[in-house]
């Protein structure tokens, strides 16, 4: 089955739609995942947070286990979801009501790995960048509202707006093929995984919701803070999107800007006691991570077009799981000592920033590849026209490339069908005719 790419009109409501509906469970669910969450109806927070762990393990489960089906699961998911929904309108006793509203959680949570895989599999490059940018654009303002101090939005004109947002999703879902058909990478055949840069994507999924997560818990101690947050995001999104299409692969350097710009949100937070102005400050830089965690359908697309398993949006979604139960975890425990949590909080986020930094010759060589390519999934097997490369032999070109394309040692002796001693030695030529040392100068002289 080729890559799909979906109408503009129908990604934005796509996009914004989820976006939206995900962010108002997490306002309205509580402190499970944040400090400061909202309770509109009786609730037990312990089962809250059961039901999000469970949400996201049967998800992966049933990834796991039927990802050809994951468009006909999340049609009954959110199906689901509107009867749940709606019963929130009904005249019925209190337990009823938390039950109700206990069930759009558990859709929600699991809707997040069933889109994910979905995305995944069927998304065009250029679709899920897209998502990724609308669904911040639109939802950043959304939320931006739904969390100010100036006008108020009740549970129940969220429940109102949430019922036709699923609705919209269930019919988007209805449109898309039941069975997806994509043909899955197989441990026996001879396709192997570039495992730099499949590595790399998932790092880049990984960084951004960690600094997300933590971000988020302290915009919500400032004033109106998620909202500037937020509403920054919106505006960060687009400029990102713009500088993509006129720097193309290039705009990697600014998505590198981005991160290193984040952990600045946790020096200004530290200093907040002293100057209180530095708070807002924060929240600005804290949109950056808002930005780069919500193209993580992206990375997960591109990670499936380098190779396609049928366990890629399972690794996704499982990232985001640990995480969340990680953070939780952490805010438990540090919730009576907010100044540690801080502290804890810019060191994850200082020793995020220097691993990214020697990481990011890696990361770009991955980006530009993706970014070059055309989008619709297919992978592109040419070799790439490197000037830098042109005065080595055919063999250490060969090498570099494999190199370049993530390829172990061992499998770049199967490939070049040569003994590992042989391959040690075409490295070494290779490192002195280039005047390197390992493999992440010859990543960096490549993006450079």
């Amino acid at each position: 089955m080729e890559k799909i790419k979906i109408k503009p009109s129908a990604l934005v409501f796509f996009s914004a739609a989820f976006t939206i509906w995900q962010m108002g469970i997490v306002y309205f669910s509580g402190t499970s995942l944040s400090l400061f969450g909202r309770v509109p109806v009786q609730t037990d927070q312990q089962i809250t947070t059961g039901l999000i762990a469970t949400g996201y393990l049967l998800s992966i489960l049933i990834m796991s286990l039927f990802p050809r089906h994951m468009v006909v699961i999340e049609r009954f998911m959110f199906f689901v979801a509107v009867v749940a929904t709606a019963g929130t309108f009904l005249p019925v006793p209190s337990h009823t009501m938390s039950a109700f509203f206990y069930a759009t959680i558990f859709c929600c949570v699991f809707s997040i790995g069933g889109l994910a895989s979905i995305a995944t599999q069927l998304f065009s490059l250029e679709t899920a960048w897209t998502d990724g940018i609308i669904g911040i654009a639109c939802s950043g303002v959304v939320i931006a509202l739904l969390q100010n101090d100036f006008v108020r939005f009740d549970f129940t004109v969220f429940m109102v707006l949430s019922l036709v947002l699923i609705l919209g999703l269930l019919i988007f879902h209805l449109k898309l093929p039941a069975k997806i058909t994509v043909e899955y990478a197989a441990k026996k055949s001879s396709q192997i995984k570039p495992i730099i840069p499949y590595t790399g994507l998932f790092l880049l999924i990984l960084f951004p919701t960690m600094l997300l997560l933590m971000a988020s818990s302290i915009a919500e101690t400032v004033t109106n803070g998620v909202s500037i947050m937020y509403g920054c995001a919106a505006i960060f999104a687009v400029l990102l999107n713009l500088i993509k299409k006129t720097l193309g692969a290039r705009s990697i350097k600014v998505y590198s800007i981005f991160f290193m710009l984040t952990p600045l949100g946790f020096v200004c937070t530290i200093l907040q006691g002293h100057v209180p102005a530095m708070g807002f400050a924060a929240c600005v830089f804290f949109a950056f991570s808002v930005v780069l965690s919500s193209m993580y359908l992206f990375f997960l697309a591109s990670a499936f077009n380098l190779y396609p398993s049928r366990f890629v949006a399972v690794q996704g979604t499982a990232i985001g799981f640990f995480l969340a139960m990680a953070h939780s975890l952490v805010l438990e425990v540090f919730r009576s000592n907010i100044f540690a949590l801080y502290c804890i909080y810019l060191f994850l986020s200082v020793l995020l920033m220097v691993i990214y930094y020697l990481l990011e010759p890696y990361f770009m060589y991955s980006w530009k590849k993706n970014m070059d390519g055309n989008g619709d999934g297919k992978e592109n097997k040419a070799k790439p026209d490197i000037p830098s490369l042109i005065n080595l032999s055919i063999q250490e070109q060969n090498l570099a490339y494999h190199i370049l394309e993530g390829l172990s040692e061992s499998e770049i002796a199967k490939e070049m069908n040569i003994s590992l001693n042989t391959q040690k030695s075409y490295r070494k030529n290779l490192y002195i005719k280039l005047n390197i040392h390992s493999k992440r100068e010859l990543f960096k002289l490549i993006k450079d």
